[in-house]
């Protein structure tokens, strides 16, 4: 075992000893007992040695301009490679979380940064409360199914959907592992506009959060496909008392998706996050506009995570090819 090792730097800093050391370094010279009055060590670097192995309080991020939450989370993440290409890394500062070590658009800056869409997670620190019925579609791995389950608390619950299998049995033991099970339910299903049915489902080598579902049972050559059973939001949430918070990221599924859920959204107006493309909808005006008769007001996330009310000619005019993420709330 050597210094750099995450096996090491863990025993280290679980050891009284060097928690002490950590403490002191960060106080003031003058404050210091003598041994130590004189110790040469910034305190940038003291706080980072008093925060190794401490879990991040995610409520308190909503406090944090983006940077410094980047840095909380960057601060504590580790990662360990645990056999057959897969790896657990510690992500957004808390939890623990399985990768797949090919996963190449992903994972690689989870397991080096500890966190992905910064600007995401601080959003949902803002808006998700105890108690809520959260839904994340296109779950992937469970990034984000980790903050909802954490942010919701014991009294809520999380409706995640994921249809890739190459990650739908990792997003399971994530959930299982962080002890999230009894407030998670997973379905590994599409979601469409008609209740039953089966899709074909692509995606890159390497790139399992791009996968998407496509028409027809021809697949791409270079890409990997599977058959996935289809159903719609509205069937899937039927049994739902409410429905507070809904995340749709789905690759250019999301008219099909949406028009799948009408009812669900004019019933329980869940607080909504949805990616959106112009550049991927025959009528990306007319999808924007069934969301305005529901909702009334749109507004896009910024990369601080901070929400801004936009005209919606701004979001369907948009030819920068950049997906964006549209927020539509409750009064």
């Amino acid at each position: 075992m050597t210094p750099a090792d995450p096996s090491h730097r863990a025993l280290v800093s679980a050891t009284p000893a060097f928690r002490s050391f950590a403490n002191v370094a960060a106080m003031p010279h003058s404050s210091r007992p003598s041994p130590f009055r004189h110790l040469n060590i910034s305190r940038r670097v003291a706080r980072w040695l008093a925060r190794q192995g401490r879990p991040f309080d995610l409520r308190a991020g909503l406090d944090l301009d983006r940077t410094t939450l980047e840095d909380e989370f960057r601060s504590r993440h580790q990662a360990v490679y645990v056999g057959d290409g897969i790896v657990l890394a510690r992500v957004l500062g808390r939890f623990k979380m399985y990768l797949r070590g090919d996963d190449v658009g992903f994972a690689g800056h989870v397991m080096m940064d500890g966190y992905w869409e910064s600007w995401l997670t601080r959003f949902l620190i803002g808006r998700v409360e105890p108690g809520m019925v959260c839904v994340d579609v296109g779950a992937n791995f469970g990034y984000h199914t980790l903050a909802l389950a954490h942010l919701c608390g014991p009294a809520g619950r999380v409706v995640a959907v994921e249809p890739n299998p190459m990650a739908l049995e990792w997003l399971r033991r994530t959930m299982h592992l962080n002890g999230f099970r009894r407030r998670t339910r997973i379905e590994g299903v599409a979601l469409g506009d008609t209740p039953t049915g089966s899709l074909r489902l692509v995606w890159p080598a390497g790139e399992p959060k791009n996968a998407r579902v496509i028409k027809g049972k021809v697949s791409p050559p270079h890409l990997q496909s599977t058959t996935v059973p289809v159903t719609s939001l509205d069937r899937l949430l039927a049994e739902e008392d409410r429905v507070d918070f809904l995340k749709i990221d789905a690759e250019g599924a999301e008219v099909a998706i949406l028009r799948g859920g009408l009812d669900t959204l004019r019933t329980h107006r869940p607080h909504l996050v949805l990616e959106y493309n112009p550049g991927r909808y025959e009528d990306a005006q007319a999808l924007l506009g069934e969301l305005l008769d529901i909702y009334g007001a749109v507004a896009r996330l910024d990369i601080t995570g901070d929400v801004l009310p936009i005209a919606p000619r701004v979001a369907y005019e948009d030819r920068s090819g950049e997906d964006q993420l549209l927020y539509f709330g409750r009064p």
